[in-house]
């Protein structure tokens, strides 16, 4: 998969995974891109204070006794206040998204039922919003190519005209995203196989790829991960399967913690993806 980039092995040990983090040093921002590991150390003698406010303010995995399944399973289910779940698509629409700004006030986005769907979350390169689309796996990726670029990669570029359907479309508001924004591309792997990012729908997620490449020329290299395809049951209701949450949180007054958002993906321990930065005057939470 021409996307894939080679898995460091702090990486690896980390989270079985990818994670980054950008460090801003300042009030102007930038696209500088470090391992979570790097941050944390960098920052670790005048971070004490502000982890535990972050503790204490944002909800993370240590507010349910390190129980993975009952953070995954509270913070995406549905009617909770602050959780929005990506709109389920249907056989005539299977592309939804949502587009959120990054500002005063915190908030989670959600899918509580992947059973072989594709995720896309794209953000942007001055840290100030997050796109985040659901593609449908039957009959978005098991309908034949015309169907995937129809249904697929046109709403993906272009938005849905169908005001009914949530999918706000990349290409119209391209500037948005800078010319550098980071994408993260999370699909089902192949059925039983054991293999590190071994796609079931490889030329797919190749295609969704070079779509993202030729918006964005500059972009960092596409972050791939995948999950095991489960046939979800009620079994399976209260735990992290299926699950993809993603968090924002604005910074605290006079520097106490900095603005953040985090990507968690079924019931890995830590983020697929973080990242953390000093705040805009528009992402300082109210007093």
């Amino acid at each position: 998969m021409q996307f894939l980039r080679p898995i460091s092995i702090v990486t690896v040990l980390l989270c079985r995974g990818l994670i980054s983090a950008r460090s801003i040093p300042s009030p102007i921002l930038s696209a500088t891109s470090v391992e979570i590991s790097t941050f944390e150390t960098e920052h670790a003698e005048s971070s004490t204070k502000r982890a535990a406010i972050w503790k204490r303010d944002v909800t993370g995995p240590e507010n349910y006794d390190d129980d993975i399944d009952a953070f995954m399973y509270d913070q995406t289910r549905s009617g909770k206040a602050g959780v929005n779940l990506i709109p389920e698509g249907d056989n005539e629409d299977p592309a939804t998204a949502l587009e959120y700004e990054f500002r005063g006030h915190e908030w989670n986005m959600a899918v509580n039922n992947l059973e072989g769907c594709t995720m896309l979350i794209v953000i942007s390169e001055n840290l100030d919003r997050l796109w985040a689309a659901h593609f449908f796996e039957v009959p978005g990726f098991s309908s034949g190519h015309k169907f995937f670029k129809d249904k697929i990669i046109a709403p993906m570029l272009n938005g849905n005209p169908d005001p009914a359907i949530s999918m706000p479309g990349l290409l119209p508001n391209k500037e948005r995203f800078g010319s550098k924004p980071v994408t993260i591309l999370i699909s089902t792997r192949k059925w039983l196989s054991d293999e590190p990012h071994d796609f079931k729908y490889k030329n797919e997620l190749d295609e969704i790829e070079k779509t993202l490449r030729r918006l964005w020329p500059n972009m960092p290299a596409t972050i791939p991960q995948e999950y095991e395809k489960q046939i979800l049951d009620s079994a399976y209701d209260r735990t992290a399967l299926g699950k993809l949450l993603i968090q924002y949180g604005p910074g605290l007054a006079g520097g106490m913690r900095q603005a953040m958002v985090r990507v968690w993906l079924e019931d890995w321990e830590t983020p697929v993806h973080a990242d953390y930065w000093n705040p805009k005057s528009d992402q300082i939470a109210p007093s």
